[in-house]
């Protein structure tokens, strides 16, 4: 859809990050369709249970919910097609990923699931990429899985985020579970100040 479409900045910023080396990771709190408009607009919602007085609102900056991420995310999807970074069938399989875990839990737990999938995208995929690009070195080829190669990392790095289970567990779904059950507040699963700095200022 045209609404979809990267800016000529959006597709040259990412361009560059991945030309330097760097995790192509971009905060869809100010990169998504038609960002000129949207970028001051985008916040989602977060609600605390404070004893005694009940849930509190609080916004933070960021997709305020599914439709809004996934707005986003075709945008990015479109500028990695085109800088040919990461093939489309992984990129589907990492939305439909985040898409299950917002079928599963609801709007709700909207801020955890986007707040796990910042920190996938802005850090652990930094790791995944030295554990393959270790193996590479070590075996080559054929110690790699995805068909990882130094030159072209990106496609096996995210085929591999979503295998990743016990990362997911850690960071989202025993978050969502203790949250959702009232055993743990908005607050401490938020609380580790690692990759949205905003989220630290409401915690």
């Amino acid at each position: 859809a045209r609404a979809s479409q990267p800016s000529e900045e959006q597709i040259s910023a990412v361009a560059q990050e991945i030309a330097e080396g760097h995790v192509p990771y971009v905060c869809f709190s100010i990169f998504g369709p038609r960002y000129k408009r949207l970028a001051a607009k985008l916040m989602y919602v977060k609600h605390s249970f404070v004893p005694g007085e009940g849930w509190a609102r609080e916004n933070i900056p960021g997709p305020p919910d599914w439709n809004t991420w996934s707005a986003c995310w075709r945008t990015l999807r479109i500028v990695f097609l085109l800088l040919e970074v990461v093939p489309p069938e992984v990129l589907d399989n990492y939305e439909q990923y985040i898409q299950a875990a917002h079928l599963k839990y609801g709007p709700e737990a909207w801020f955890l699931i986007y707040q796990a999938d910042v920190w996938m995208r802005s850090e652990e995929m930094e790791i995944i990429y030295r554990d393959l690009d270790r193996k590479y070195s070590l075996g080559g080829p054929g110690a790699v899985p995805h068909g990882f190669t130094p030159d072209r990392p990106w496609g096996a790095v995210f085929a591999q985020a979503v295998l990743e289970r016990g990362w997911w567990d850690d960071n989202l779904h025993h978050k969502v579970f203790m949250y959702l059950g009232r055993v743990a507040s908005a607050a401490s699963v938020t609380n580790d100040e690692t990759a949205q700095p905003a989220l630290a200022r409401f915690a």
